[in-house]
């Protein structure tokens, strides 16, 4: 951005923030209209884009009762026929423009081939990209116009088919447990006792087809147990799965067998019966619990089709009863509720809709129906969620007609819980009367109380499930050793992100962990391996490096560690150096009793550094191969060794990394080893059962770690992934059978050594530009930052690569982007208000700054200046700081007088640079 060389206070219009919309009751259906037309002009970078498609959306009406902002589009592109053979459109063949003609960066949408042209005689692509934030006019409903421009190099004459839609797509967005119940998006669920505790848990259906248990411990909080496992794995049923837990007798009767069936539908509107299997316990998340029965039929024997993204309830709902579970099943393509009668043979008979005052009950899309007496009048009522995530009630006349629905209310009005509401009523708290639990389209559960006083309810928050999973920024690489000093004989984690810290996580001996300290590396996308390097007797830390080097950290007498160099070849004395991204594992590996080097690179192979016998020196013995052949996973290769065949001899290889493609997920390869003569032959992938273990579905990247977790003789498996999440496999003990279904690690963040500072925030009413001075643990994503602030209503971060702020709304799940130290945030609140934050001061962070505009923090307890701060940083030309009063930028050129303002400890700023540069914030 050029800098303007006035001398009085520079504001940077393209950096100011629209202020945050307070209110979206919006209820109307989106308008999207596209067309494929042949372009008026030719465009300006290649004489052969001849055709587009353009795409108008409309800006403030969503289809989910929210505005557009940042939300995906998806659209598929099709060309019926071609004329230049067998040509495939590819990612050079696309372009998405706006409509000022600035075209998107190639990082910004997603494009994918659906078939391949030689086999089906069309070629047919999908193109998803992102309403940019900043085209946005929330002040008025008129349309955004993207252009997706096609290359005509292959298809010269051919003008494309279409077909589009605005909807989620999980490569567009994150989605973190926060310590709340989260299911990925759709939580269409039933709460009821799985285990026969007394206490009632979840069951959730989710968006890609699979069964979740959430286990309740005892006080409403509740722990993640798993997939809910069929005879073959766990249950999938394709996409958007819904569940109804009863006991489902013969035929459908109301007299069961005495444990808990379950009917699920699922995306495409089937509706399939699956029995208990003895129990329905997940105590190790092993069990093959339930069994598929059939695909529940009409009649006449023909599948029972309810729609789309169906919502299905059993329930006796005759009148009168006549003691055989019906189906009142909620439709998303009519936005209506069907209601099936079971004939008593376990056949249903299609009853039509369900109606109010004569007219058929629809709740806009998606249509999510509870079915109980409510009013206690001996009937049953219909408690329906709606498409705009409000909740009605609907009585029922004791006909099976309903009377006019009613919303049903908080302390704030309407109940609106987003998106897809999906409602189940029931004595939570148990005091008498009926409380509202209320899944949502993005995947979260909500609790709302019962008023004593009155029918509405008090909303008391999402549903928790404590402890969280275990999450590190992106990356993460994890081994497991006894950090506690003195030793407590448990093994804690320790686990390296793309960040460049070791995270410390203290075992606390009843399977959650402690958070506890976190060590800064000069680097990024480190790999840590803990061990007793020296013979010392306490664990030392070596770890691997960006730059391909490896070096080594030693555990001080006060239980520090302090740096002690780089691991060397010699002869000649050089440091070790694999590329790029270097992931060591130290293990006596030719069986002489000293610690050799085994490590990954990036370029997906694996490198062995033999010990020199009594020296701390190296010798590289090359690439590791198995039957003749260098290893090679792929990239990003992550080795861990082990005796996995239960030989006793010389350890085995398992090795995680990357495949190249974020769209399937990774394995764990197994290499063994002979004992003889010390060679590997490949053994295939880790298995569960005759099942590969797979390691994330759209971000994988498996970094796995052996160890005997549980002191059964066994090496179990950690496993980090791209994502940065941290996963138990427990070893079964058979080689042929040797691991659980993953099992997500548990971590309490409470807790930090005692060393802590404190610092508070003043905020004014607008937006305020701050940074997190202290090591931040408490708050994950901008949502807990938010949460955490009263009368805060949104949070900014700076996007280097697009030049424009990405704001996430409170509330929402757009933008929920991680909070980093030493990073500059933008805070909106609606009045002034204040924030006490604790933690570890920070001593430095290296932060990789790019060309242009970044954002970053002051976390010095000694304050500077925009000059000062500008000298700091060799390529820098100008600073800009945030005027809460003025509500705009102003710009410090350097090496001016022009506007030379203070940066104090908690300051947020944006510094503009010339090329890229490595800097040090100390």
């Amino acid at each position: 951005m050029p800098i303007n060389s006035a001398t009085e206070d520079v504001s940077v219009e393209l950096l100011t923030l629209k202020p945050v919309l307070q209110s979206r009751n919006y209820s109307n259906q989106s308008e999207i209209s596209v067309k494929s037309e042949k372009n008026p002009s030719e465009p300006w970078w290649n004489n052969s884009w001849h055709y587009r498609i353009e795409y108008n959306i409309s800006k403030l009406i969503g289809h989910n009762g929210c505005d557009y902002s940042n939300s995906p589009v998806s659209i598929i592109i099709n060309f019926s026929s071609f004329s230049n053979g067998n040509d495939d459109i590819d990612e050079n063949s696309i372009r998405v423009v706006k409509k000022d003609g600035t075209i998107l960066p190639s990082e910004t949408f997603l494009w994918g081939n659906i078939t391949d042209p030689s086999t089906t005689g069309f070629d047919e692509c999908r193109v998803r990209f992102l309403i940019d934030q900043n085209d946005l006019d929330t002040k008025s409903n008129v349309s955004v116009t993207y252009y997706i421009y096609y290359d005509t190099t292959a298809y010269p004459k051919e003008k494309a088919s279409y077909s589009g839609r605005m909807g989620y797509d999980p490569r567009f967005a994150e989605y973190f447990v926060d310590g709340g119940i989260t299911c990925g998006t759709h939580a269409i669920f039933s709460v009821v006792d799985w285990n026969n505790d007394t206490d009632k848990d979840i069951v959730t259906g989710c968006n890609d087809g699979n069964i979740i248990y959430f286990e309740n411990d005892g006080d409403n909080t509740f722990t993640y147990i798993g997939l809910v496992q069929n005879n073959t794995g766990p249950i999938d049923i394709g996409a958007i799965s819904s569940v109804s837990v009863v006991d489902y007798g013969v035929n459908g009767s109301v007299a069961g067998d005495n444990d808990l069936d379950m009917i699920i539908g699922e995306h495409n509107g089937g509706i399939y019966y699956y029995e208990c299997n003895d129990d329905s316990t997940l105590d190790d998340n092993s069990d093959s619990t339930f069994i598929l029965i059939e695909q529940l039929k009409f009649t006449n024997n023909t599948n029972i089709d309810a729609g789309t993204n169906i919502g299905v309830r059993a329930v006796d709902f005759s009148i009168p009863t006549d003691d055989y579970l019906d189906l009142i099943v909620g439709d998303y393509s009519t936005g209506k509720v069907h209601y099936y009668e079971n004939n008593g043979s376990g056949k249903f008979i299609d009853k039509g809709f369900l109606k109010s005052s004569g007219t058929d009950i629809s709740a806009g899309g998606f249509s999510l129906p509870y079915i109980i007496d409510y009013n206690n009048d001996g009937d049953l009522d219909l408690i329906l969620g709606c498409h705009n995530g409000t909740v009605y009630y609907y009585e029922n006349n004791n006909d099976n007609t309903f009377a006019t629905g009613v919303a049903l209310k908080d302390e704030n009005g309407n109940i609106n819980v987003g998106y897809a509401a999906c409602p189940v009523v029931l004595d939570w708290n148990k005091d008498g009367d009926n409380d509202l639990i209320i899944g949502n389209g993005y995947g979260r559960i909500y609790y709302y109380e019962r008023n004593d006083t009155s029918t509405d309810y008090i909303f008391k928050g999402q549903i928790q499930s404590t402890p969280a999973f275990l999450e590190v920024p992106n990356y993460a690489k994890t081994c497991a050793a006894d950090w506690s000093f003195p030793k407590d004989g448990l093994l804690d984690l320790w686990i390296g992100d793309a960040n460049g810290d070791v995270s410390i996580y203290e075992n606390d001996g009843d399977g959650t962990f402690t958070y506890r300290k976190k060590y800064d590396v000069t680097s990024s996308h480190i790999a840590p391996f803990a061990t007793d390097y020296n013979g010392d007797g306490d664990i030392d830390l070596i770890v691997g490096l960006s730059d391909g080097t490896v070096y080594y950290y030693e555990r001080t007498d006060t239980g520090g560690f302090t740096g002690v160099g780089y691991l060397q070849t010699s002869p000649p004395t050089k440091n070790i150096d694999v590329g790029n991204n270097a992931v060591p594992c130290l293990a006596d590996w030719d069986g002489d009793g000293d610690k050799d080097l085994i490590i990954g690179a990036d370029d997906g192979k694996v490198y062995y550094y033999d010990r020199t016998d009594g020296s701390e020196y190296y010798k590289l013995k090359g690439a590791l191969q198995a039957s003749g052949v260098d290893i090679d996973i792929g990239s990003y290769s992550a080795p861990t060794v082990c005796n996995w065949s239960f030989s006793g001899g010389l350890p085995d290889l398992l090795v995680g990394g990357w495949s190249g493609s974020w769209d399937v997920p990774d394995v764990i390869h197994y290499y063994e080893r002979n004992d003889t003569d010390g060679t590997l032959t490949d053994m295939g992938n880790v298995k569960d059962g005759d099942a590969d273990i797979k390691i994330g579905d759209t971000t994988p990247m498996a970094s796995p770690f052996a160890v005997d977790w549980n002191n059964d003789g066994c090496c179990d498996l950690i496993v980090g992934d791209h994502d940065g999440f941290v996963t138990y496999y427990k070893n079964k003990g058979d080689i042929n059978n040797v691991t659980d279904l993953s099992v997500p690690l548990n971590v309490q963040l409470v807790g930090q050594e005692e060393s802590v500072s404190t610092y508070t925030f003043e905020f004014y009413e607008g937006w305020n530009y701050i940074t997190l001075p202290l090591n931040n643990t408490s708050y994950k994503r901008a949502e807990d930052l938010a949460n955490a602030i009263e009368n805060c209503t949104a949070i900014a971060k700076w996007n280097t690569s697009s030049s424009s702020f990405e704001v996430h709304y409170k509330g929402t799940d757009a933008h929920n982007f991680t909070i980093d130290d030493s990073v500059g945030y933008l805070i909106y609140v609606n009045s002034t208000s204040g924030l006490t934050i604790t933690g570890e001061p920070i001593s430095s962070i290296t932060m990789k700054l790019k060309a242009g505009w970044n954002s970053i923090g002051w976390f010095n307890s000694s304050s500077t200046d925009a000059e000062s701060l500008s000298k700091n940083i060799t390529n820098c030309t100008s600073i800009a700081c945030w005027n809460n009063s003025l509500g705009r930028f102003i710009i410090h050129p350097k090496d001016t007088g022009i506007s030379n303002f203070e940066i104090k400890k908690g300051d947020g700023c944006l510094v503009y640079l010339l090329s890229d540069e490595e800097w040090v914030n100390q």
